[in-house]
C-alpha cells in the first residue's frame, strides 16, 4: 500500500514538474556600455550578439536559470582626461537566475515581467592602449530586469543588466570605477 501511494505521488509530482518545464534557445543582439562619469570616463554603446539557452520552470510564476554567450563592444572615448577612439570587445559567459510572472497568460499569448541576478565571466577581451585585459575583473555580477512576449512557440525578450561591481581592478582618479551594463 505504501509503495502504491509513493508511486502515485511521485508520478503526480513528476508530471506536474515536467509539464511546467520549457527549454528556450536564445539568439539576439545587445548594446553594452559602461556607467558614465563625464569628467573622467566616457564611452558609447555598440551592437553585439548573443546566444544561449534558458529553462523556464513553473507556470504563471516561474523561475528561469540560463547560460548565454555574449560578444559585446563599447567605444571608449575618454579615460582620465585622455581622449581615445578605440572599441573594446568583450566575450562573456553569463548565468542569469531570474523569476518571471505572466501578466497575460493565454494559451498562444503570454506577456511577462522578469527580475533577478546574473553572474558574468569574461573569457576574452581585445587589448587596447587604454585598457589591458589584465586590468579587468574576470567575474562580474549584477541585477537583471526585463519583459517578455510569447507568441505560440516563439519568445521575444528585452532586458537590462545593471552591473553592480567595478569592472576595473584598480579605480581611476577620484575613486571612479565604471560598471558594465
Amino acid at each position: 500500500m505504501k509503495r502504491t501511494i509513493t508511486t502515485i505521488l511521485l508520478t503526480i509530482i513528476l508530471t506536474t514538474v515536467f509539464s511546467q518545464f520549457k527549454v528556450n534557445p536564445k539568439i539576439g543582439i545587445n548594446l553594452s556600455n559602461f556607467t558614465q562619469h563625464d569628467d573622467i570616463f566616457e564611452s558609447t554603446a555598440k551592437f553585439g550578439f548573443g546566444a544561449g539557452i534558458d529553462f523556464r520552470i513553473g507556470g504563471r510564476l516561474y523561475f528561469v536559470p540560463g547560460l548565454y554567450y555574449l560578444s559585446s563592444s563599447t567605444k571608449i572615448k575618454k579615460i582620465e582626461d585622455v581622449e581615445f577612439n578605440e572599441v573594446i570587445n568583450f566575450n562573456t559567459f553569463e548565468i542569469p537566475l531570474t523569476a518571471g510572472f505572466n501578466i497575460i497568460n493565454k494559451d498562444d499569448l503570454k506577456i511577462s515581467i522578469k527580475a533577478g541576478i546574473e553572474g558574468a565571466y569574461y573569457t576574452s577581451t581585445k587589448e587596447l592602449a587604454a585598457i589591458n585585459k589584465d586590468d579587468l575583473q574576470k567575474l562580474n555580477w549584477g541585477f537583471q530586469f526585463g519583459a517578455g512576449l510569447d507568441l505560440k512557440r516563439l519568445t521575444f525578450d528585452i532586458k537590462y543588466d545593471l552591473g553592480k561591481n567595478p569592472t576595473l581592478k584598480e579605480d581611476l582618479k577620484n575613486n571612479i570605477n565604471p560598471q558594465y551594463n
